[in-house]
């Protein structure tokens, strides 16, 4: 097999993995990484150890997301890894909750990019980057930027932070 038919093999199954994501089915989507000792990574939010972590994070998101479209904007790949710089519009309209929050009736979009790793024709790891504070504000759990309840919401945490440094003198 040449360098570029293992390119070509590489975003191939990673194609299909975002596709399994984007129609919820989760079979599929495990079936494209190794049996076990894969790992998907949110890094500074969680590891999560394949197939178990699949399962449990996208399970209950895809419960409370009423509303999902996964999408690719473009691919990017170079030796073992493929870069996906994806966009998810979906709306937390459940019947599920996630994390611990109802669903918001909230409806939004987040963009973000995921480095995936490919050995032999199956995902081993991807470490996925997007910002946590734009996806609480897409989905109803942050308040829109500039907002009342934003600046207060800012306002209260300057005051705890001063109020910390006080004690520490």
């Amino acid at each position: 097999m040449t360098a570029t038919d293992v390119l070509e093999q590489n975003v191939s199954v990673v194609r299909e993995y975002f596709a399994a994501l984007h129609d919820r089915d989760l079979k599929r989507a495990v079936a494209c990484w190794v049996p076990s000792g894969g790992v998907e990574a949110v890094p500074g939010n969680r590891n999560l150890p394949v197939p178990d972590g699949i399962l449990g994070f996208f399970g209950p998101l895809f419960d409370a997301m009423g509303e999902w479209k996964l999408e690719i904007i473009e691919t990017t790949a170079q030796d073992d890894r493929v870069v996906v710089h994806w966009r998810v519009t979906a709306g937390f309209t459940g019947p599920g909750s996630f994390d611990g929050f109802k669903p918001t009736g909230a409806r939004g979009e987040v963009t973000g990019l995921d480095q995936l790793t490919v050995r032999d024709g199956l995902i081993v790891r991807n470490d996925a980057y997007f910002d946590g504070m734009e996806l609480g504000r897409a989905i109803g759990l942050m308040p829109p930027v500039g907002s009342r309840q934003d600046k207060g919401m800012k306002a209260m945490v300057n005051l705890q932070t001063r109020l910390k440094g006080l004690r520490k003198r």
